[in-house]
């Protein structure tokens, strides 16, 4: 047990009587056994050596499950008559460091193996050696902090980083690969498709005076065709090439950039069929400009297409902050979607109509879904069947 000093005990010949000193004595017990409490319930292995023996003079509980050995098979017992030689060889040559300096010291991380454990504990050990009244060392106090488990997760954490670079390197030559077959590709289908297009064009301006109205129904299904797969040729090349593009990001004017996709926009319309889109205030937000206008692009271009059947299609544009969050949001009051299908909306070649209903090729929805998830963003949508669709998305401020 560890006691206080009893410099607090009446002196020879004071006038301090019997019942002070059994007080005072009664105060020191209560210390000292507030004292062994603590040290006893602290989690952490704590234990005492004498300085001249170097042996165990007290342990706590946490150190005994360390050591997986009581206390009695310990207390008076050095550190060669406990463990093996090479751990007792660091254990007291560490010892006489610190009695020797006078200063508290770390061990360095070690490995040790107990006798009864079977698998090795890797310790760092702090100890300060405690001075008696004539300022020589007479114990050592030695606190241990067990750090196989957190050893263990480093490991574990180490390899799997080395997997996740492996990983990483393997998806980079992937990318590389799809985005040089994705070139490949496109470029020879454009081959045949020009080609196709050219003999079309061809025999439109040389025979269509001999095609009947079946032929010359015929002749527009293959340039609309040719024009729908060229559409999607780009498509394609765009969203392979939004995998590699860095995002560079500047202050953006989110209300500027929109106005001028939506002016644009209008003027490819004729004079009696133009929408009415309606701009509201949309908060500025660090981002990549050339990319974001590719998703007002695309969602406006969809509020534009599946509003062009109704009387009077009307596009609401509209932002705010949320938290964090810049949010802004494309309304429509045209076909709408079914909610039932919402998983296969943001998939690339998904579309919830048909080309008979609205031309698409079922890519720009997934190009502007990547686009904001790559700024760290979020993309969702609501919609009824004949009542219209809402697009938003949030990005972070």
């Amino acid at each position: 047990m560890f006691t206080f000093d009893h410099s607090m005990s009446p002196p020879p010949g004071s006038c301090e009587g019997p019942e002070l000193l059994a007080e005072r004595t009664a105060e020191v017990l209560a210390a000292n056994r507030f004292l062994d409490s603590v040290i006893e319930h602290i989690p952490t292995p704590v234990y005492v050596k004498d300085a001249a023996q170097l042996c165990y003079v007290r342990i706590n509980r946490a150190g005994e499950a360390l050591v997986g050995l009581s206390r009695e098979q310990m207390i008076g017992k050095s550190a060669y008559d406990l463990f093996e030689k090479d751990a007792a060889d660091v254990f007291v040559a560490h010892d006489r460091q610190v009695l020797a300096g006078g200063t508290v010291e770390d061990t360095p991380e070690h490995q040790f193996s107990f006798c009864n454990k079977v698998e090795g504990r890797r310790l760092r050990i702090r100890k300060v050696a405690v001075f008696g009244e004539g300022g020589e060392p007479t114990h050592i106090l030695g606190i241990v902090e067990d750090v196989t488990e957190e050893k263990k997760l480093e490991k574990e954490i180490l390899s799997l980083n080395s997997v996740l670079n492996a990983r990483a390197e393997d998806l980079e030559a992937s990318h590389k690969s799809l985005e040089i077959f994705t070139c490949a590709a496109t470029h020879d289908l454009r081959s045949p498709l020009s080609v196709i297009g050219g003999y079309a064009g061809l025999l439109e301006k040389n025979y269509a005076s001999r095609l009947d109205e079946k032929g010359l129904r015929y002749l527009s299904v293959i340039r609309a065709r040719i024009n729908g797969m060229a559409k999607l040729i780009d498509d394609l090349l765009a969203f392979s090439r939004l995998g590699r593009r860095e995002v560079n990001k500047v202050s953006v004017d989110m209300h500027g950039l929109a106005r001028q996709v939506i002016e644009e926009m209008l003027q490819l319309h004729p004079e009696g069929k133009k929408p009415t889109i309606e701009l509201g205030l949309l908060p500025p937000v660090q981002a990549d400009a050339e990319l974001l206008r590719q998703v007002w692009v695309n969602l406006l271009s969809n509020a534009v297409k599946y509003s062009s059947h109704v009387a009077s299609p009307l596009i609401e544009v509209s932002g705010r902050m949320e938290g964090a969050e810049a949010v802004y949001s494309v309304r429509d009051n045209g076909a709408g979607f079914s909610m039932e299908h919402y998983d296969k909306l943001f998939e690339m070649f998904q579309r919830l109509h048909t080309d008979e209903e609205f031309e698409g090729t079922g890519v720009g929805l997934p190009i502007a879904h990547r686009v904001v998830t790559r700024h760290g963003g979020r993309v969702w949508a609501d919609g009824k069947v004949g009542l219209g669709a809402v697009f938003h998305f949030a990005l972070p401020v």
